[in-house]
């Protein structure tokens, strides 16, 4: 029997799956380290590029940026939603999840999906990172 999507049928349901697991209750004193953790992982990338030379730090930048941003403004969000950004947030610095995000090619188009989720359901679809 096939897993169901928690979230959406928007996401690959292994993404899903470890996406939801992310989305949980942060204290607000605790998010500037989140965005640190943003940030640290970006870097992180641009040092990969001198043993993967075809990583997508550019890509990376855009996600972190959105990140960032919504972590800054979470206040504007209903709890839930909260949760949301939280978790992609936490999903976009975890180095192995579906793409290995400093050895594949592709390490960050699934950061990119879970973030285009989250985008659209906070009403800024507008905002997605198109693949």
């Amino acid at each position: 029997m096939a897993a169901t999507p928690l979230f959406s049928h928007m996401l690959d349901p292994e993404i899903d799956r470890t996406f939801a697991r992310l989305c949980v209750d942060v204290e607000h004193a605790l998010l500037p380290g989140l965005v640190n953790d943003v940030e640290q992982h970006v870097a992180q990338a641009r040092e990969a590029l001198a043993v993967n030379e075809f990583l997508d730090v550019a890509m990376a930048d855009k996600v972190a940026s959105l990140l960032v941003g919504l972590i800054n403004k979470i206040g504007k969000y209903p709890q839930e939603k909260q949760k949301l950004i939280v978790g992609a947030a936490r999903y976009f610095i975890r180095n192995h999840d579906a793409q290995d995000d400093m050895r594949s090619l592709l390490g960050f188009d699934d950061d990119v999906a879970v973030l285009n989720y989250v985008l659209t359901e906070l009403g800024h679809a507008d905002m997605r990172i198109q693949l």
